[in-house]
């Protein structure tokens, strides 16, 4: 059972009732980018420019828009279908999403987009006309920099009214802070930040400071609670430039700081750091209340202690438990008096499949496997960093992937020749079906690296533990890295490099298609599931080498 905060049904409701509102408004429509017609035919800006509320923008073409956006107005902005849409070309992007005076509340959403060479910024100023949460969605969306900056920042939001703001499944590669939170809102109404499942990492080390900054105000007592929510993170490779903010706060993974009269919650949960430094917590002053529930982390490679908590006082509530810090054997977590005696604190190694090259998932034999906490206060994550369901085995896992896991129930299949994929044993059939996600007409690197995921899934699944499952999730871990290198390759303009990366990903599932075919594999699983799993790796077999081709 994957358990859910009750405390805030404002997260989810407000969502909710933006796409009702949408439904509702007779004029909303699909806009194609680059269009034909007005207000279309032009610039992506004067698309936007001419939109109405609750619109949908569908970028239609792969070439770089090298334009700076501002979104003043409630809209949609995503890919079409089969297309990866890259904004931002040359020098750097400014793409701003910013609430109307005196307006309705805004929602506006950003998804399945490649911000090359941009910082988007967020900045809500103004209360809506009738007091609704402003509403600001970041998606599936890759961003990246590398503005020679410690203060630069990836993601920077900036409230100063009633909002409700996530930032899921992306992909951030900046320098200064990737992920930057500032709250200094005056009214009753309450402000909740969800950080949810996203890679983060540094684009120039040199210039890179903290990974997730949350600088937490309000100017009096009367103003609204705050709520952030940061779950199933990977956060890698940041804080190098051992350096201090304005208000003297060092670099690090994650920072929580909260101002004068602020009352705020914040839950850390699920999520892994690795030479990322610790998480860090700042007293507040005495006039603030700040709750921090941190549980289920993972921080190795911190170079120091993994967490810095400061001294006891009453203004500042911690409660900890289930995380692994590792460390040096016989160096002292210092909880400062926060941490509760009884909580389970481990101190080993991971057992990540593939540090080296970005890759914070577990092996299947990993210690932390099953040693989370299912009931840390706030609840826990709805999915993990890959989108799975974060509970698999009965116990959720420690850090930021679930082991073992699946995506949530899919409601449609894929239009592939494999469309529903079922295999039987003597006593039970089970159904694997493929997400949307995994389809595509053309073969992007999104619908590979779905399917090589799934393909894995289902060998753990289907097979039992021992060598045949071993030796065929070797080949598909193989894969699934090598396609990883290749497409930050492609981000970084390595065009030949990354063409290398797929030749052996393609040699990895030739590897596995050998591998199926040998005695000792086809002796250990169904004849059904071997049919499956071979035509499987043709089809991405064939995607790949489409992929190197183009």
């Amino acid at each position: 059972m994957i358990l859910r905060r009750h405390r805030r049904p404002g997260v989810a409701a407000v969502p909710l009732l933006s796409a009702l509102l949408f439904a509702a408004r007779a004029h909303a429509a699909v806009l194609l980018y680059p269009g034909t017609a007005p207000p279309c035919d032009e610039t992506l800006q004067g698309c936007i420019d001419g939109a109405q509320p609750g619109d949908v923008i569908q970028i239609t073409t792969e070439l770089p828009i090298g334009e700076s956006l501002e979104i003043p107005r409630s809209l949609t902005l995503t890919s079409a279908n089969g297309v990866v849409a890259t904004i931002g070309a040359g020098p750097a992007a400014s793409i701003i999403v910013g609430g109307e005076p005196e307006g309705d509340a805004l929602s506006v959403t950003l998804s399945h987009l490649n911000f090359n060479n941009a910082q988007l910024s967020i900045l809500l100023n103004d209360v809506s006309s009738d007091g609704t949460p402003h509403r600001v969605e970041v998606s599936d969306c890759a961003l990246t920099h590398a503005v020679p900056a410690n203060a630069s920042a990836g993601i920077d939001v900036e409230l100063r009214a009633p909002a409700s703001i996530v930032v899921r499944h992306n992909r951030i590669t900046t320098t200064g802070r990737p992920v930057s939170v500032f709250s200094r809102h005056s009214g009753s109404g309450e402000v909740a930040v969800t950080i949810l499942g996203n890679v983060i990492t540094a684009s120039d080390p040199g210039f890179s400071s903290s990974g997730i900054a949350l600088d937490l105000q309000s100017p009096n007592a009367s103003s609204g609670p705050v709520a952030v929510d940061i779950l199933s993170n990977v956060i890698h490779n940041v804080a190098g430039c051992n350096c201090n903010n304005d208000r003297g706060i060092p670099a690090s993974g994650i920072i929580v700081d909260a101002g004068a009269a602020t009352r705020a919650t914040v839950d850390i949960i699920n999520n892994t750091l690795h030479q990322a430094k610790a998480i860090v917590v700042r007293s507040p002053p005495l006039t603030a209340r700040l709750t921090v529930h941190i549980f289920n982390n993972i921080v190795s490679a911190a170079e120091a202690d993994p967490i810095d908590f400061p001294n006891l006082v009453d203004q500042l509530q911690i409660q900890y438990g289930f995380n692994d810090l590792v460390k040096p054997v016989g160096q002292i977590t210092r909880c400062r008096g926060y941490c509760d005696p009884d909580a389970v604190t481990l101190n080993i190694n991971p057992q990540y499949i593939g540090p080296a090259n970005g890759n914070f998932r577990l092996r299947d034999q990993s210690p932390v496997i099953g040693q989370g906490l299912n009931g840390p206060p706030g609840g826990l994550p709805s999915v993990d960093a890959d989108g799975n369901m974060r509970v698999a085995g009965g116990v959720v896992d420690l850090g930021a992937y679930e082991w073992g896991s699946s995506p949530p129930t899919a409601s449609t299949t894929t239009t592939t020749s494999v469309t529903f994929l079922t295999t039987s044993t003597s006593s039970t059939t089970s159904t694997s079906i493929f997400p949307e996600r995994c389809d595509n007409p053309v073969p992007t690197f999104d619908s590979v690296e779905c399917r090589l995921r799934m393909t894995s899934r289902m060998v753990e699944r289907e097979i039992e533990p021992g060598t045949p499952q071993d030796r065929l999730l070797t080949a598909l871990t193989k894969a699934q890295t090598s396609m990883e290198e290749a497409r930050e390759l492609v981000r970084i303009g390595e065009a030949q490099r990354s063409k290398a990366a797929i030749r052996r990903a393609i040699k990895a599932l030739r590897a596995f298609s050998a591998r199926l075919r040998s005695r000792q594999v086809r002796r250990a699983i169904e004849k059904g599931l071997h049919t499956t799993l071979t035509a499987l790796a043709r089809e991405l077999r064939a995607d790949l080498s489409a992929l190197r081709r183009g």
